[in-house]
């Protein structure tokens, strides 16, 4: 008995005002905000909850942290219910930034995504690293390089030395950032930027 709104009747709605007073005075920080599935390393699948403060506080520190603006444009590539997407999606809305909900074919078919990502100024990558390895793979920027993508944050998993090494070499000013933190976390609770590469240490 769910109704399902589209983006075009939700956009031509008026805004309540009066409701959304009400319901903001009725909301405690510690109410549920969200939900997250993990697998974690138990390797048995589960929901992690979220509240509204868990979202904000992670928001504002990685904000700070990474000096995020309103002018950024994020590309989200992960579903909404994998944790790395979280970041993408709240931060955007925080900041009254753009988010850019990567389309799957992009990634079957990466060779427009470059063309894409330009012609819309992708300026945060957010992603896990078996992104940026299927990319590397494909030599994603053979023709063309991404005009726009200033910093890409990775987690999930180490990064090969081969995926790291052709991201740096073709967006050499590029702000890299290894990510890492439990979905319990609701974030990261570290993060390594990578200035320089050895094929002999792991990151």
């Amino acid at each position: 008995d769910i109704h399902f709104c589209t983006y075009e009747e939700a956009k031509d709605c008026k805004a309540d005002s009066d409701m959304i007073r009400k319901i903001r005075e009725s909301i405690a920080d510690t109410d549920l905000l969200c939900c997250f599935l993990t697998s974690g390393t138990t390797g048995e699948p589960k929901c992690v909850m979220k509240s509204h403060h868990n979202i904000v506080s992670m928001v504002k520190e990685f904000t700070e942290q990474f000096d995020f603006s309103s002018n950024d444009v994020f590309g989200c590539q992960t579903a909404f219910d994998f944790d790395v997407s979280n970041k993408s999606v709240f931060i955007s809305l925080y900041l009254g930034a753009q988010v850019y909900i990567i389309p799957k074919e992009l990634f079957i078919f990466p060779g427009k995504l470059v063309t894409d990502f330009n012609r819309r100024k992708v300026y945060v990558l957010i992603w896990s690293v078996s992104a940026l390895t299927l990319l590397a793979r494909v030599r994603i920027m053979k023709n063309a390089k991404f005009l726009y993508v200033k910093k890409i944050m990775f987690s999930g998993e180490s990064i090969a030395y081969e995926t790291i090494r052709y991201w740096k070499e073709n967006l050499g000013e590029t702000l890299f950032v290894n990510l890492y933190g439990p979905t319990e976390m609701t974030g990261n609770a570290l993060y390594y930027e990578v200035k320089s590469i050895d094929e002999n240490k792991v990151i």
